[in-house]
């Protein structure tokens, strides 16, 4: 027994030594605190002081070798999310991935998103490439000369990032113009619909932009396009990418005139969806004679949203429409060949390998027509054309966003902007003199006919885009009589704009709320603008709760109840009251009640709340309410309270109390930030 004690200590003190060891192996990882960063890609030493918030001040004594820092610190601190961005731009998640993820390579390797970020950083001024080099260099002096050891991500799953490459960083700029211009989904959608629906049915399912709601820069009439060409619309969803896009934003200046410091106040939330890391990374760089601060994305050397010492500024979506879906029709005897206005032409063709982890490669055979890349499954048989503005070989974004960060004022900010040729965005301007504008930025396509809402035929040119609408005569606003400039991602023009930017605005409440609250009495204050920024009322709610609850409900006293519940609410969507959370329920369930049976198979593509059209429904048009399924004729009013009595019952094990009253909105609705990966 005495002989087993020692070995029995001398295993422990080993695994205690070896757990121990392991943990501060991990933890080495992470990221250091206050740097003094040397190299020969820099010619000064740069200095990095963290605040406590862990928010980096770089002190540098150019902008360029600023860029180095940046990048150290995107590296130490997000190494594993630019990996993720970066394959998953270039289609190469399967190499670390395996077969998981073998239908999103093909997407991007389709649609050749590095392919047209390398030649995009080909396209940009020489100190445009030399920021974005040294940015590199910075990302690189961490890969080579880090002090601990990989995130943990690399651990688990045995993998050591490659050095990083200029064209890295303009890859995040492709995938967020694939996110924020969805149209192509819709378009894809709509002619699944055209299958089994009548042309204005499907019309009816987006409404168009109500001529009384909020726009950033007005302006007369604007005409509404409505061409439509019959023809058999393709189905099937290309696989990987077609989910609708997410996340919003909002952003609004006001001038000096009416603030209490007698300087413009700018105001900006790009809020996207929930994730873990987080989108942004914030920073601030100093350098003699100025700064530039806000927000960054960990892989691109520049403030996407912020301020320098002469201008801040911030962005929303402008939601335009920059991408169209063209069915091309393969030419008869010929294989390989499409039709086009001037006869048969040869499908462009590109390789590429797709290599899989622990798996065979797969060779992918990629076509072009001359309106982009070909997305459908059925590539020969069933080709479908993506044309779109930021997949363009020349994409200037880049350096728009450069002379952005270094505009000392409003015409430096403009010139700027003319540079910025992918999708569009709105920036909203202030500046220390005192101007205030809003700018739609970036290329929007003008179309011989038709305005893309529907996928057309590629085969005779009439959809075809000729041209872009020229930089000048984008929106703009600079200094309204108003003091106030705003937007929602809601409408940017009125319906008197000469070209056409979209129908997929979204709607219009938020812009209204906001001007809601802009438009009260007394000087706007800082807290006044983060009280705005944290408002939480709905005017979506407020308006469809009057028409939803129109329905008689006296014969049920738990209706009854509910009805008048909802009806002294003011909309606020507080997360400790039950009304948020019975109303969002019931208006999923009416909208399920309301077009299930129409969309038939498509319906969960299609199914969200859908305010507006439902208030169309409600409003307009309450032939939506008949079901097809039945052969009695419903009214909406008995779809409301089949609906709310359906809401109601699904919520009852929910309530520990038997009482509705005890619902919280809080309870079933948690933010969680998940792993994208783990």
């Amino acid at each position: 027994m005495h002989r087993v004690k020692p070995g029995l200590v001398y295993l422990a003190t080993l695994t205690a030594i070896g757990f121990f060891g392991a943990i501060g192996w991990l933890l080495s990882s992470l990221p250091q605190a206050n740097l003094s960063l040397k190299s020969d890609k820099i010619r000064q030493p740069v200095t990095v002081y963290f605040t406590e918030r862990a928010v980096p001040h770089i002190y540098a004594e150019n902008f360029q070798d600023a860029a180095f820092a940046l990048g150290y610190l995107h590296a130490q601190n997000r190494m594993w999310q630019m990996e993720m961005q970066r394959r998953a731009g270039a289609g190469r998640l399967s190499e670390i991935f395996g077969t998981r993820t073998i239908s999103t390579d093909r997407f991007f390797r389709t649609l050749g998103i590095y392919r047209t970020a390398e030649t995009s950083f080909a396209s940009l001024p020489k100190h445009v490439q030399a920021h974005l080099e040294t940015y590199a260099a910075g990302v690189n002096h961490w890969i080579a000369n880090r002090p601990g050891s990989l995130p943990l991500e690399f651990q688990i799953l045995r993998h050591r990032p490659e050095l990083w490459r200029s064209a890295d960083s303009l890859v995040w700029g492709k995938i967020m113009g694939l996110q924020l211009s969805g149209n192509y989904r819709g378009e894809l959608l709509r002619a699944r619909l055209l299958r089994h629906m009548k042309p204005e049915q499907v019309d009816a399912l987006w409404p168009i932009y109500p001529k009384d709601a909020p726009v950033t820069v007005p302006t007369g009439d604007q005409v509404r396009h409505e061409d439509f060409l019959s023809f058999d619309p393709l189905t099937g969803l290309v696989g990987g990418f077609d989910m609708p896009p997410t996340g919003a934003s909002n952003a609004w200046a006001v001038s000096g005139a009416r603030t209490d410091t007698g300087a413009p106040i700018l105001a900006n939330d790009p809020h996207l969806g929930f994730a873990a890391p987080i989108l942004w990374y914030l920073a601030k760089i100093v350098m003699p004679g100025g700064f530039v601060a806000g927000g960054t994305v960990p892989g691109v050397p520049l403030i996407i949203a912020g301020h320098n010492e002469s201008i801040a500024w911030g962005l929303t979506a402008t939601q335009s429409d920059v991408q169209d879906l063209f069915r091309e029709f393969p030419t008869p005897g010929l294989p390989g060949y499409y039709e086009t206005p001037d006869g048969p032409r040869r499908f462009a063709t590109r390789r590429e390998i797709i290599s899989v982890r622990d798996g065979q490669d797969i060779v992918l055979e990629v076509l072009g027509s001359r309106h982009g890349s070909i997305i459908s499954g059925d590539m020969y048989a069933a080709p479908l054309a993506l044309a779109s503005t930021f997949l363009g070989a020349k994409d200037r974004t880049a350096e728009a966003f450069y002379r952005i960060n270094r505009a000392r004022g409003k015409s430096e900010f403009i010139a700027g902007l003319r540079a910025m040729n992918g999708f569009q965005l709105n920036f909203t301007y202030a500046d220390r003199a005192g101007s205030i504008g809003l700018y739609a930025a970036g290329k929007v396509p003008i179309r011989k006919s038709g305005n893309g809402f529907y996928m057309q035929p590629g085969n005779n040119g009439v959809y075809d885009w000729h041209g872009f609408i020229p930089f000048d005569q984008l929106p703009h606003q600079f200094d309204p009589a108003s003091g106030i400039v705003a937007n929602a991602n809601n409408a940017v023009v009125g319906h008197g704009y000469p070209y056409f930017l979209s129908r997929d605005w979204a709607a219009p409440y938020r812009a209204r709320r906001i001007k809601q609250l802009l438009d009260e009495e007394g000087q706007y204050t800082l807290d006044r603008f983060r009280r705005i920024q944290g408002d939480s009322v709905s005017l979506m709610a407020r308006d469809l709760v009057k028409l939803m609850t129109r329905f008689p409900s006296g014969h049920s006293a738990r209706l009854s109840r509910v009805v008048r519940i909802l009806r002294a609410w003011d909309g606020n969507m507080d997360r400790k009251r039950p009304e948020p959370l019975i109303f969002t329920a019931w208006l999923r369930a009416f909208n399920k009640a309301v077009y299930s049976d129409e969309l038939g198979d498509d319906f969960h593509a299609f199914w969200r709340l859908r305010p507006q059209f439902i208030q169309y429904v409600l409003a307009q048009a309450p032939i939506w309410c008949d079901r097809n399924t039945t052969e009695q004729v419903e009214s909406c009013n008995s779809l409301l309270a089949a609906s709310l009595v359906q809401t109601l019952d699904g919520f009852r094990r929910s309530i520990a109390t038997g009482d509705i009253a005890d619902l919280r909105w809080g309870d079933h609705h948690e933010a969680q930030f998940l792993h994208p990966i783990f």
